[in-house]
């Protein structure tokens, strides 16, 4: 081919996209004899030529989107994705959060291939695996992807994150849905009702 594909594993902040980004993968791998090569959209630059780049990704630019063959998107609760951010990556909860991510999430609306609830594919992990197959036009065993997906070792300590998974250590916060009351300046949960309700009734999410 004369330019490899590009599909985007792309995402909310703490919504599933590295477990997205993994799915891909598995997929992909059943595809013979197509190379692939796949990482963080930092790490682009390093990564080895292949017939498909499969790149994860928080920001969906104008240049990366009209690349990319797919883009698949996850999302959950802002309020749930900013706590666990927050706890993961230390820093304070803020409105600018939060509208950068429904920016993006509107943006994946537009232009994406899928978008995934968070709080399904967690649920139902298998349905999520034959929908995105389904989109790659593929016919698979959900089962057997979702045991080698949730199989996938996760680093127990260090600084970076695993090249191979994108998988930083200690990755899940344990973050709950609904902690985010606890958590949140009751003025900060106001500011976000009242700017963001309309997302939170598209999506499904309680406003309070």
């Amino acid at each position: 081919m004369a330019f490899s594909d590009l599909v985007i594993s792309a995402g909310m902040q703490r919504s599933g996209s590295t477990l997205l980004f993994n799915i891909l993968k598995q997929l992909f791998g059943l595809r013979s004899p197509t190379t692939i090569t796949a990482g963080y959209i930092r790490d682009y630059a390093q990564l080895g030529a292949a017939d498909l780049f499969i790149i994860k990704t928080h920001t969906l630019p104008v240049l990366l989107r009209l690349r990319a063959r797919q883009i698949f998107y996850t999302y959950r609760d802002v309020r749930t994705a900013m706590v666990s951010q927050n706890r993961k990556f230390g820093g304070k909860p803020d409105l600018g959060f939060v509208s950068y991510c429904i920016n993006q999430y509107l943006i994946a609306k537009r232009y994406g291939t899928l978008l995934i609830k968070y709080e399904d594919l967690i649920e139902d992990p298998l349905i999520w695996i034959e929908r995105i197959a389904g989109c790659l036009k593929m016919q698979v065993d959900a089962g057997w992807v979702w045991e080698h997906v949730n199989n996938t070792e996760i680093p127990k300590s260090g600084d970076g994150y695993s090249k191979e998974t994108l998988f930083h250590p200690n990755h899940a916060t344990g973050t709950t849905d609904g902690e985010w009351r606890a958590v949140l300046e009751q003025n900060l949960q106001n500011e976000i009702c009242d700017r963001f309700g309309w997302w939170l009734d598209e999506c499904n999410y309680p406003r309070t």
